[in-house]
Formats: C-alpha cells, structure tokens, sequence
C-alpha cells in the first residue's frame, strides 16, 4: 500500500477489522520479527559492529594523521 494514501489506508484497515485471523497472522508475525530484531544476540552481535567501526575509522586517522612528518632519533 502508498503510505500516503488515506483511502488505501482505510480499506485495509477495514479489511483488517473484518478478518480475526488475518490480525492474528499480522499480530504474530509482528511479534516474531520484534523479537529477531530486538533479541539480546541480534542487538549485542549490532554493537559490536558498531565498535568496530568506529575502531577502523580511528585507527585510519591515527595511522594517517603521522605520515609525512620527519622525526628526529
């Protein structure tokens, strides 16, 4: 359906109210992908990706930021 469609919105919301077993179907598909999305392994396994990066783009400047320049021994 268009998002901003209100007609479209309204006949499926309609074809929703009239179908018990549609809205459990949604309902429980929902639920599942609440909860491979949110689970505890999914968001810790998410930020520490999220570390990893940020650990790269870092180590690129730290590693970027000493080139070029001459050091006396």
């Amino acid at each position: 359906m268009r998002p901003a469609d209100v007609d479209e919105l309204t006949a499926v919301l309609g074809e929703l109210l009239d179908s018990p077993s549609e809205r459990r179907k949604l309902g429980a598909a929902g639920r599942q992908r609440a909860l491979d999305v949110f689970s505890w392994e999914s968001v810790a396994a998410q930020t520490v990706a999220v570390y990893e990066m940020a650990r790269e783009r870092v180590g690129a400047r730290t590693r970027g930021a000493g080139e070029g320049k001459v050091t006396s021994c």
